[in-house]
């Protein structure tokens, strides 16, 4: 882009690209990046956080131009918030707004606008995706007042134009420490989870694990922990289930999968752990060594994984409205709670319903929770799954 079709002067650009860097050292100074972002977008709010696209949940990690008790607020209507499956499905670095997302009906119908955004007197909303881990995704959001004019392409474009250094930010800020981007609320959403998680580094020893994970090795009937490095209680297969995790960390950017292994236990049943490679990145910082490299997701064969949202929606394309309801419609809510629990009509509802109906090649809700049952499997073990042993 040249200068001349910058949406701010070389000055600005320079000086807000050189704030957003400091946040690597000084994280404290994204207040000042914040401000200035939102200055030169012509916004009165923004604020960066970490969102779980699952839950919904959203951790403000810092903010500036918000009323006090906004986040306080916002709590109970976070999982409804029209834009998070929109966001769950961007790539890194796109930037949406609420007209080029969920779209305008969709958003001012939902209770989130009516009950919560437009008592606060906000009205539009544009948001920038900085990075993903796991179930998590890093974010730049701004907000306008119901008196301000609605975020235009120059917004769009002022956002894009600092994607790049926003995004790098975030990714080496996460690099450095598993608690840069709060760790309390990423250990809460793992601790959430049926699922035993380990997180593991590079030399195989154990640096986090979440609360199922700590009860799995309290238990000691499958797995067990040896000078801070994970086991299998028993003798047989533990050399496999070392070098599988070995052979995980070791491969080549690009050639990475999962990796399925059978943990049997001394009671005659088991567990299946996968083995997921994290990224890797070049050492850059003292606490490189404590950086997990691997997540290991210790589950019960027999318990019924939770349907990824977001796979799925790619997988039939649908929209995020019609996400929602699926989601909703496949947990067993009727159209009629389905509606209430999102904040939008029953003829909405029908209407998405009938959409998904088609595009899943379901004729009723029975077919389409039992699609989302075998969906959930199904690609809570794809991207080239190995079985090791």
């Amino acid at each position: 882009m040249s200068a001349q079709m910058l949406p701010c002067s070389i000055k600005e650009f320079s000086g807000t690209v050189e704030l957003i860097y400091d946040c690597v050292l000084e994280p404290d100074r994204w207040r000042l990046a914040l401000r200035k972002i939102a200055e030169l977008a012509g916004c009165p709010s923004s604020s960066v956080g970490v969102l779980d696209v699952k839950s919904g949940e959203l951790h403000c990690l810092y903010d500036q131009g918000y009323p006090q008790g906004f986040w306080d607020a916002y709590r109970p209507y976070a999982p409804r918030h029209p834009l998070i499956p929109v966001v769950s499905m961007l790539p890194i670095g796109e930037v949406t707004t609420i007209a080029r997302g969920p779209g305008d009906e969709e958003f001012f119908g939902s209770l989130v606008y009516r009950e919560f955004l437009q008592p606060f007197g906000y009205r539009d909303c544009i948001r920038l995706l900085g990075m993903r881990t796991g179930g998590r995704v890093g974010y730049i959001s701004a907000c306008r007042k119901e008196s301000d004019p609605r975020f235009s392409q120059r917004e769009i474009d002022l956002f894009s134009l600092f994607s790049k250094f926003i995004c790098r930010v975030m990714q080496v800020s996460d690099l450095f420490d598993l608690r840069s981007l709060q760790a309390g609320s990423l250990e809460a959403t793992l601790d959430g989870l049926a699922a035993a998680v380990f997180l593991v580094a590079r030399d195989l020893r154990v640096v986090h694990m979440n609360a199922a994970a700590e009860s799995r090795v309290r238990k000691g009937d499958a797995l067990r922990l040896v000078n801070g490095r994970l086991c299998l209680a028993g003798a047989a297969d533990g050399h496999n289930f070392a070098a599988a995790l070995a052979a995980a960390i070791a491969e080549e950017p690009g050639m990475r999968g999962s990796h399925s292994i059978a943990i049997p236990d001394n009671n005659g049943g088991g567990a299946i752990a996968t083995i997921l490679p994290l990224e890797r990145r070049e050492p850059q910082s003292l606490l490189h060594p404590f950086s997990a490299v691997a997540a290991i997701f210790v589950q019960n064969p027999a318990v019924v994984p939770i349907l990824p949202g977001d796979a799925f929606g790619k997988l039939y394309g649908l929209t995020g409205g019609e996400l929602r309801v699926a989601l909703k419609v496949a947990s067993g809510l009727a159209p009629q709670e389905t509606a209430e629990m999102l904040g939008i009509g029953l003829e909405t509802v029908k209407t998405h319903l009938q959409h998904i109906f088609q595009k899943t090649g379901t004729a009723r809700q029975a077919e389409l929770v039992a699609l989302a049952s075998r969906c959930a499997g199904l690609l809570n073990t794809s991207s080239g799954a190995r079985r090791v042993l």
